[in-house]
């Protein structure tokens, strides 16, 4: 078991030799923030459930879209690589019996960035990365299976919502923590426009 409070030190103390201020570092992702003021999102479907087991994905998909409308997003037809996505992922296939065995699951894809320093140069590198997923389980009859797949993402889909308004409260708050004092206001102005 790592300890955590001579972890921490340990990275004050390396990141402060590489001339980094440790009172202006935060812990949290920013894309949290971000995804919840920009509230863009392109959902994708990635299906590889054979056998009848997902009947219809373009019915869970289309009530992905509604889902995320509701909830103040807007959706973006074509994803651009910039705003978030919502992968909607399927793996199964049907049991000797009939009955379907299936994984589902949803990412979160979020724009990220790198920087590589050497002496001389740094590069950036733009990419996408998983923010948030989450994944079910889900075996029965395929009578009812597409239904019981749908509500199985929308249930993720809400958890994320969750963890999406309590991740960018928390990097709101640290953001502004340890900001110097005499720049929390243009912070809080900056995190509320």
């Amino acid at each position: 078991m790592v300890n955590l409070s001579k972890s921490v030190w340990l990275l004050t103390a390396l990141l402060s030799l590489a001339g980094h201020s440790f009172a202006q570092m935060i812990f949290y992702d920013p894309a949290w923030h971000f995804a919840e003021k920009q509230k863009t999102i392109s959902i994708i479907l990635d299906d590889q459930i054979t056998d009848g087991c997902w009947p219809n994905p373009l019915s869970t998909k289309n009530q992905m879209e509604r889902f995320f409308t509701r909830n103040g997003f807007e959706i973006e037809e074509e994803w651009n690589g910039i705003s978030e996505a919502a992968v909607l992922f399927g793996l199964g296939y049907a049991e000797a019996d009939g009955s379907c065995s299936v994984t589902i699951g949803l990412s979160i894809l979020s724009l990220d960035t790198r920087q590589i320093t050497n002496d001389a140069d740094e590069i950036s590198a733009l990419y996408n990365s998983i923010l948030w997923q989450s994944s079910y389980v889900l075996t029965g009859p395929t009578f009812n299976i597409n239904s019981r797949i749908s509500s199985a993402f929308e249930e993720l889909a809400q958890s994320f919502l969750t963890q999406l308004s309590e991740n960018a409260r928390l990097v709101r708050k640290e953001i502004v923590d340890v900001a110097p004092s005499d720049r929390k206001r243009s912070w809080r102005q900056f995190l509320a426009d």
